[in-house]
């Protein structure tokens, strides 16, 4: 060490201390000493306890050496994230988020390492130049057009296809839409083939013509106008252009997925899609990525990721079940799209790729169950205190009015031996058995002991399902001064019909009004909306609401997520998403949502509803 890290060790604490908590980056450092078959040996006391003892050490060892150096410091009373009244304060904040509805269970994809068998963070991510892709461009054969543009693209069909561009063959099986920018124009081309090129050569190992390149009548393609001419050259064919129209043209039309034969939409993407690269026309796997999850969530596509936790396809995938998917699965795609006369080339791609910074290995987007928390409700408070701040530098304060919401689970197979985080019931315990510990130890924490523990025999019962179905789950009373409302919506499968049903109740556990209601025929998300505005309306015009502050329960995760960001609702969804945004004031606290099990009398009361 010398004299210059005493500066960077301070800038870096106020960098690193925002992206990762010191006790986790120490647990980091220790497995990177450890191998595999140490860590398996691990169990989370033994992990704590090694943890806390090299954190101690390499902080007494730097502090003796910036003592040596001249750094003045408060020495004797270091700021240390280990320190279990640090910790308490951190429960009790976290306490008080759950209690407020922040903290929510969703299915998202994440950067996920399947070397280490754990979802990462953006920080625990590196870069490496010099990865190599296999890319393809691949055909999606066009099925359908809606009824308002029957007459569009009529004259070119059945023989008309989607060209799509992708660096992650592998992600093919999960597709769920073809994704076009509303403002760019795209053309109908028709092919005929030549050859001569000598990009197209034997010689050149870097791209390989498909099936769909060797047939003398090929079929019309859609790409972007811009990229005609790029497209020509890459693929070594004459694109003549036939007929051309707006990406806004093109939503809704459906095509046949080239693996499942299940048809698929045309949707609308973001401004992601550009004529940089590509076809201008994007595959669109919901389950495999950020863009794609939002676009998925905006048009209600399934969010499909038939992959496992070492990244093999699971028997979702059919016939590529077991394969590693970025090795012989990504190969077995490949063939599997030529052979069946959808691929147009495949080509080597060199570009930066995600890798784990630990393993040194390549890393792959996948959505997995992971806990949430979410900073809208609380992020006009947030946006109202950056203004009262100095940001050095100025750029950090747009990382915050960016920020929505944070995995706070991430899987963590490093923590919790081996078993990533994937009940209500374990996050619930592990929270409560913390907790349980810092409120005997620390009596000034100020969350009731009852709220977050619920019994004091479930710390000793982590093993026991009877358990966690007995005192977790189940209903808790709000604060004091605080009212709950606990809606449901119920749909009869014979002929749809709908029922809403609630109750509110006080911190008291005392009933103070309840609706039963029927609301005609209706599909399971837009009745739980339906319960929730109903719920609302009542609470709003009632005597209750110039008293108390309201939280509202609901087991519906759509809706609680649309409510929190309406922009992830579907269209069909927004009327109403946005009618209850409307009633949401002061006198609404907070969304929560809650496992079925806690909401059985609002349950009772939506099936009473029906009628």
């Amino acid at each position: 060490m010398n004299i210059v890290h005493s500066s960077s060790e301070t800038l870096d604490f106020f960098e690193n201390s925002l992206k990762l908590s010191l006790p986790l980056a120490f647990i980091l450092s220790l497995l990177q000493s450890l191998d595999q078959d140490a860590r398996k040996d691990l169990t989370p006391l033994k992990l704590r306890a090694k943890a806390a003892k090299f954190a101690k050490a390499t902080v007494k060892a730097q502090m003796s050496s910036f003592q040596r150096f001249g750094v003045w410091a408060d020495w004797d009373n270091p700021y240390l994230t280990l320190d279990p009244k640090y910790e308490a304060a951190q429960i009790e904040v976290f306490g008080e988020m759950a209690l407020r509805g922040y903290i929510y269970r969703g299915r998202k994809p994440v950067h996920w390492s399947p070397s280490s068998r754990t979802a990462l963070a953006e920080a625990e991510l590196e870069y490496p130049e010099g990865h190599v892709s296999r890319s393809i461009y691949v055909l999606f054969r066009m099925v359908s057009a809606p009824a308002s543009k029957d007459s569009l693209l009529k004259e070119f069909f059945p023989d008309l296809c989607f060209a799509i561009w992708t660096t992650t063959p592998w992600t093919v099986p999960a597709n769920a839409a073809v994704a076009v920018n509303a403002k760019l124009q795209y053309a109908v081309v028709g092919a005929k083939p030549f050859f001569e090129d000598a990009h197209l050569s034997a010689g050149n190992k870097k791209k390989r013509v498909g099936n769909v390149l060797k047939e003398p009548n090929m079929p019309f393609f859609i790409v972007a106008y811009d990229l005609v001419p790029t497209l020509e050259a890459k693929w070594g064919i004459k694109l003549i252009i036939k007929k051309t129209l707006l990406g806004s043209d093109l939503e809704n039309f459906r095509y046949v997925h080239p693996v499942t034969n299940i048809e698929c939409p045309v949707v609308i993407g973001g401004d992601y899609i550009t004529t940089e690269s590509g076809t201008g026309l994007v595959h669109t796997a919901p389950g495999h990525g950020q863009e794609d999850y939002v676009t998925g969530m905006k048009y209600g596509l399934p969010i499909n990721s038939p992959v496992d936790d070492d990244g093999k396809f699971t028997d979702e995938a059919g016939q590529f079940n077991g394969l590693d998917v970025l090795g012989d699965g990504n190969v077995a795609v490949v063939k599997y799209l030529d052979e069946k006369m959808s691929l147009i080339m495949e080509e080597s791609y060199e570009h930066k790729y995600p890798y784990d910074w630990r393993t040194k290995k390549p890393t792959i987007f996948r959505a997995t169950e992971q806990w949430f928390a979410s900073v809208e409700g609380f992020h006009q408070a947030v946006m109202d205190a950056i203004g009262h701040v100095k940001w050095i530098p100025a750029q950090r304060a747009v990382v915050l009015v960016l920020y929505k919401e944070r995995c706070i689970s991430l899987g963590n197979a490093r923590v919790f031996e081996g078993t990533p985080i994937d009940k209500v019931s374990l996050f619930f315990i592990i929270r409560f058995r913390i907790a349980k510990w810092f409120l005997a130890k620390f009596p000034g924490i100020t969350i009731q002991e009852d709220v977050l523990i619920g019994n004091p025999s479930l710390a000793d019962g982590v093993s026991s399902s009877n358990v966690i179905d007995r005192v977790v789950l189940r209903w808790l009373p709000p604060p004091v001064d605080f009212l709950k409302m606990n809606v449901d919506g119920a749909v009869r499968q014979i002929d749809s019909g709908g029922g809403i049903g609630g109750l509110l109740r006080d911190w008291n556990g005392c009933t103070l009004l309840t609706f039963s209601e029927s609301i005609g025929q209706a599909i399971p998300p837009l009745a739980e909306l339906k319960a929730i505005k109903r719920g609302l309306d009542i609470f709003l015009s009632s005597r209750w609401a110039s008293v108390a502050r309201l939280i509202v329960e609901s087991d519906c995760s759509s809706a609680v997520e649309w409510i929190h960001s309406p922009v992830l609702a579907p269209i069909f969804f927004l009327p109403i998403v946005f009618q209850i945004s409307r009633l949401i004031s002061d006198k609404v606290h907070s969304f929560r949502l809650i496992p079925r099990e806690c909401n059985g009398e609002a349950d009772i009361l939506a099936k009473e509803g029906i009628g």
